[in-house]
């Protein structure tokens, strides 16, 4: 609940503010592993244990979510104050077919959906990231400024600031 000073909402007004469309990008911010980085990248993951949220690669190696991941999905995925938002990914992983299983299989903290139930729009492919984002903008109909964007990758997040 939100606090009323001379009948307005501070928390509806906060609420409005809040991005249209959050976008992240999936290597290094969502999982680790980065998936270059594992012995057979080109394997399909060989598993998923739901009891510790956590993938296996083919090479054995495993693939777990980073920080609060988790809990940031359920949030989005839940929480009335972002019902107006919705989230994308943008990455130039090489292996889409992979990005999208693990998607699939890791949960949000509470268990209710997987990570790819609560992403709106898929943008797994090489390329720029600004191209990444005409397209996010083009299907998703939210402009630029009403865009947030995850990134570790500081080029990729200058990038993505050129286009407003």
């Amino acid at each position: 609940a939100g606090h009323e000073v001379a009948g307005l909402s501070i928390a509806g007004e906060v609420d409005a503010c809040l991005p249209e469309l959050l976008v992240f990008d999936l290597d290094a911010c969502l999982w680790d592993p980065e998936l270059y980085q594992l012995r057979d990248p080109d394997g399909m993951p060989e598993g998923y244990d739901a009891s510790q949220n956590v993938a296996t690669a083919a090479s054995g190696e495993d693939i777990h979510l980073l920080g609060h991941t988790a809990e940031i999905f359920a949030e989005l995925a839940s929480a009335p104050r972002w019902r107006r938002s919705r989230v994308a990914v943008a990455s130039c992983c090489e292996w889409p077919g992979t990005a999208e299983w693990l998607l699939g299989s890791f949960r949000t903290s509470d268990g209710a959906s997987t990570l790819l139930q609560v992403v709106s729009f898929l943008e797994i492919r090489g390329g720029s990231k600004q191209e990444h984002f005409r397209r996010l903008r083009d299907r998703s109909g939210v402009p630029f400024e009403r865009m947030l964007f995850f990134d570790d990758q500081a080029g990729n997040c200058r990038e993505v600031e050129e286009l407003g």
